[in-house]
């Protein structure tokens, strides 16, 4: 490590005009001394950093696609109990709101019985997008409504923790 008068006559002798450079050279070196390591090394704080956030990036996208993975079981679980019998029935097939790609109905029927009801019921402009939450409670049992709820908030969970790993670096870069 440097001493004082080292760094003071390094700045002098580069600008031997600059007592700015100086003082301020001099500030720096007495802060760095009484600071910690990672003060002292900023590259060592850079890479400690760079290391947590890559290793908790890596846990939580681990994570993250096991929900995934759970999620799509539980999609084609829940269609085939819970939707295929929604659609059969004559009352409900035409009320299970709109289908964007084959399977976003499961996603619809799972959204509206997870979602509390006084949300689901203030739908407003999006009334044909989804599915009669009145019919869908009257023709579900309580197992389904489980099920769907547990296969949507899994999917919610692993979606965002796939984007929140995406924007981890660029957030601390």
């Amino acid at each position: 490590m440097a001493t004082f008068e080292a760094i003071e006559a390094a700045a002098l002798a580069v600008t031997p005009t600059g007592w700015i450079s100086i003082t301020s050279d001099l500030a720096a070196a007495r802060h760095r001394e009484n600071m910690g390591p990672l003060r002292r090394y900023p590259a060592l704080a850079v890479q400690i950093m760079d290391h947590f956030f890559s290793i908790a990036s890596s846990i939580v996208l681990d994570i993250a696609f096991l929900a995934m993975f759970i999620a799509i079981i539980l999609w084609v679980v829940f269609g085939q109990v819970t939707v295929r019998r929604l659609r059969k029935n004559p009352e409900v097939k035409n009320h299970l709101g709109l289908e964007f790609y084959s399977g976003w109905d499961i996603m619809s029927v799972a959204q509206t019985l997870s979602l509390p009801k006084w949300i689901v019921r203030r739908r407003g402009t999006f009334y044909g997008l989804l599915p009669d939450h009145n019919l869908l409670y009257t023709h579900t049992t309580k197992l389904d409504r489980i099920l769907g709820r547990i296969f949507y908030w899994t999917l919610i969970f692993a979606i965002s923790g796939i984007f929140l790993c995406g924007f981890i670096p660029w957030i601390f870069s």
